[in-house]
C-alpha cells in the first residue's frame, strides 16, 4: 500500500503582519571567546552554503521557465526544509541536507540547527520602518494521531505549532489552513491552497513578512512613463522611478554587468545588477556566493542617476518535481520517514507549493504596489553624472545584512506582469 503523503506548502508573503517569534533554544547561553569563533565560523559557512543553493534553485527555474519572470526566496525554502527535517522529524535527514548544499565534513548538523535558528531568530523584527518575521505552522491529519509533545534544545528553534486537520473533509481542511494565512496576512491573500488529495497527511505553511522603506525614498513627481525593453524590439510601457542621489555601485567588466546597491532604512538592501545586452545568460551562469563577495568588494560610493521600474511581481511553483532533482530525493521517496510528526510510519512529502509576492515602490518594498501613469520623462542626466537605467531584463536580490542572507531572489524580465501558478512536471 502507497504510504500516506506529506503535503509541503511554502509560503511567503511581503506584507504587514504579526507572528510568533521562535523562542531560544534552551541552554545556549554566551560562551568563551572561542565559542564565539566557532559561531562565526557556522554562521559564514551557513550564509555561503545558503546563497549556493538559492543560485543552484534560480539556475533550475531559469531552464524550465525561459523568458520569463523568475522570483522566490531562498531563505524561505531553506528554513522550511531544516524545520521538517532538522525540527525534530526526519531519519536521516543527510541526503536533505546536501541537497541544501551542506557539506556535512564541514560542519554538522547540529551546527546547522544552532545557524538556522540564528537566521530564523535574527529574521524577526517590526518597527515603522521594517518589519521582518519568519514562521510556520504544521497541519496533521487527526487520523494519524499527530505527536503533540513538544521538543528541546536547539530543536525547539524549528519546531512548528501542530493543528490536526480533518484532511478526509477537504474543503474543510482548505479553509482551516486558508484561516491561518488570511489571519497571518491580515487578509491579503486568500484561497492559496487547492486540490487536497484524499491520502494527505499534513501541510506545511511557512512564511516570511518582509516590508521596508528606503533608506533615502524616491519622489513621486520624478516617476513617469518609460519603455522596457522585452527583447527583438519589443517594449512596455512601465513607470520608471528616477532619483540623482549617492548609491554604491560597480561595473563588472569581466562579467559585461553593472550593479547597483539600494538600501533599505534598516538591516537590508536591494541589489539589482543589469547585464550588458545579451549578456543575461553569462552572469546567471556565474551567480555564487563568491561572486557576490566580488561585488560587495567592487562597490563604489557615487552620485548617480538612477532609473528603475515600479513594479509588483508574485509568483507560485510548485517543485514537488524540481527539489528531489536537487538532492531531496529522501524528503519525497519511498525512504522518506518523518517519526516526530506522527505514529504512522514512511510519511513523505508529495507537494511542493512556493509562493511569492513583492512590490517595487517609490517608499520602498511592500505588498499590493500599484503603478499608474505620470507625464513624459526626462532626458538623460546632463554633464558628467553617471547614470543607469533598468531600462530591459535585470535581476533582483534582497539580503538582509546581519545573516547574510537572501530574502528573495528573482529576474524581471517584464515588469508589467506577475507569474501565474506554474506547474513544472517535465523536469529532466
Amino acid at each position: 500500500m502507497m504510504p500516506p503523503s506529506l503535503f509541503l506548502l511554502f509560503m511567503l508573503a511581503a506584507v504587514h503582519t504579526t507572528v510568533n517569534c521562535y523562542p531560544k533554544p534552551k541552554g545556549q547561553e554566551e560562551g568563551t571567546a572561542a565559542d564565539s569563533t566557532k559561531r562565526n565560523e557556522t554562521f559564514y559557512e551557513m550564509a555561503t552554503t545558503n546563497a549556493d543553493f538559492a543560485f543552484s534553485l534560480y539556475r533550475r527555474l531559469v531552464a524550465e521557465t525561459p523568458g520569463r519572470n523568475i522570483f522566490f526566496s531562498p531563505v524561505s525554502i531553506s528554513a522550511s526544509m531544516a524545520a521538517l527535517l532538522l525540527g525534530a522529524w526526519s531519519a536521516p535527514p543527510t541526503r536533505v541536507l546536501e541537497g541544501l548544499r551542506f557539506n556535512l565534513s564541514r560542519i554538522s548538523e547540529e551546527e546547522i540547527r544552532e545557524g538556522f535558528w540564528h537566521i530564523v531568530h535574527s529574521l524577526h523584527l517590526q518597527n515603522e520602518r521594517l518589519e521582518l518575521r519568519m514562521g510556520n505552522a504544521l497541519f496533521v491529519n487527526e487520523q494519524l494521531k499527530p505527536v503533540l509533545k513538544s521538543v528541546s534544545g536547539a530543536r525547539e528553534a524549528f519546531a512548528p505549532e501542530i493543528f490536526p486537520t480533518d484532511f478526509t473533509n477537504a474543503s474543510k481542511a482548505v479553509r482551516q489552513i486558508d484561516s491561518l494565512v488570511r489571519k497571518q496576512t491580515e487578509g491579503k491573500i486568500m484561497n492559496l491552497v487547492r486540490d487536497l488529495a484524499a491520502d494527505t497527511a499534513a501541510v506545511l505553511v511557512s512564511y516570511l513578512v518582509f516590508k521596508a522603506r528606503w533608506e533615502e525614498p524616491f519622489n513621486s513627481i520624478e516617476t513617469r512613463p518609460g519603455d522596457f525593453l522585452l527583447g527583438e524590439k519589443k517594449t512596455v510601457a512601465v513607470p520608471m522611478m528616477s532619483r540623482e542621489a549617492a548609491y554604491h555601485r560597480l561595473v563588472d567588466e569581466e562579467l559585461a554587468c553593472t550593479a547597483l546597491q539600494l538600501d533599505y532604512s534598516q538591516r537590508a538592501l536591494a541589489l539589482l545588477v543589469l547585464p550588458e545586452e545579451g549578456q543575461m545568460k553569462r552572469v546567471e551562469e556565474a551567480l555564487s556566493p563568491w561572486t557576490l563577495r566580488k561585488w560587495n568588494k567592487l562597490l563604489r560610493k557615487g552620485i548617480v542617476r538612477v532609473f528603475v521600474p515600479k513594479f509588483s511581481i508574485s509568483a507560485t511553483y510548485e517543485l514537488e518535481d524540481i527539489l528531489p532533482k536537487m538532492g531531496f530525493g529522501d524528503a519525497f521517496g519511498a525512504k522518506a520517514d518523518f517519526p516526530g510528526v506522527s505514529e504512522q510510519s514512511n510519511l513523505k512529502l508529495s507537494k511542493a507549493l512556493h509562493w511569492a509576492v513583492l512590490g517595487f515602490t517609490e517608499k520602498g518594498t511592500e505588498a499590493g504596489a500599484t503603478t499608474g501613469p505620470g507625464s513624459v520623462l526626462r532626458s538623460d542626466p546632463i554633464g558628467d553624472v553617471p547614470f543607469v537605467r533598468f531600462d530591459r531584463p535585470f535581476l533582483l536580490m534582497v539580503l538582509e545584512r546581519d545573516t547574510r542572507s537572501i530574502l528573495f531572489l528573482g529576474k524581471i524580465m517584464n515588469p508589467s506582469e506577475t507569474i501565474a501558478r506554474l506547474s513544472l512536471p517535465h523536469l529532466k
